[in-house]
């Protein structure tokens, strides 16, 4: 088995993005060999991780060996492992993913675990399709196989109940574009802005208003990759009201101004 008695402890299978209803774009392996800890983050794909050993201690809940869990677009996440633990994931999106995640009464918006039908079973055809997407220098196709192979096998999910917390980092990615405040922040969960600041930081180790800007540069960088749009185009996107305010923020988070990022 992948990550037994020497080798890589992660390995990942890029493929491109593709104008199709259903593709993969990452299917990726770890074991690691200290603690670690994801995010918080915010991914722009789904992602379907499964549990080979070990415990994920995710937002709400821990995901265990013969186990699966879905990490939803466009949606906060965190988790944190600790060896010995392995998985494998399978990240995807496109127009058709609504339809497959309806097929299993999956929502889109939500984060979910998931039992495993024959999860030894399971975790033989993960390690077979990787190991051949590995040895090919990767095939979409046999990684949307196995992930269509996949899905039949999950039962019994299990929805992530939203904190205050979470629902104030949610308020935060759907308004990002806007000249928002910690205050409305804080109203949004009917907290108060010291206390929402507080618990924010406690639960993912980042006050709301880096998280902010976290999100705005996540953005802002994949925007400026498109060389048709302004710096200001791209400041006014991303909730700054001016060119010179957006590359301000933006070299303090990176360390380089927007043109010399996009000529990189």
């Amino acid at each position: 088995m992948i990550g037994k008695g020497g080798g890589k402890m992660s390995e990942i299978c890029f493929f491109p993005t593709q104008d199709s209803d259903l593709y993969v774009t990452e299917f990726g392996f770890s074991a690691p060999q200290k603690p670690r800890a994801v995010g918080p983050w915010v991914r722009g794909t789904y992602i379907l991780h499964y549990v080979l050993d070990g415990t994920c201690h995710f937002d709400g809940f821990d995901a265990r060996a013969g186990e699966a869990f879905l990490i939803a677009k466009d949606s906060l996440h965190h988790f944190t492992v600790s060896p010995p633990y392995r998985h494998f994931w399978l990240a995807f999106d496109g127009s058709g993913v609504g339809a497959l995640l309806a097929a299993f009464s999956i929502p889109l918006r939500q984060h979910m675990r998931f039992s495993v039908q024959y999860p030894e079973a399971a975790g033989k055809m993960l390690e077979t399709a990787f190991r051949a997407c590995m040895a090919d220098g990767g095939t979409d196709a046999l990684a949307r196989g196995t992930l269509l192979s996949l899905f039949p096998l999950l039962s019994a999910p299990t929805a992530v109940t939203a904190s205050a917390v979470q629902t104030a980092a949610w308020f935060i990615e759907r308004h990002y574009t806007r000249p928002i405040t910690m205050e409305q922040v804080a109203a949004a969960v009917h907290w108060s802005e010291k206390y929402l600041c507080k618990q924010f930081k406690k639960q993912f180790g980042i006050p709301p208003q880096r998280y902010l800007v976290q999100i705005r540069m996540q953005r802002a960088m994949a925007l400026l990759r498109q060389k048709e749009l302004r710096v200001q185009e791209v400041a006014l996107s991303v909730g700054y009201p001016s060119a010179l305010a957006f590359s301000a923020a933006f070299k303090s988070y990176t360390g380089v101004s927007p043109s010399n990022y996009r000529n990189t």
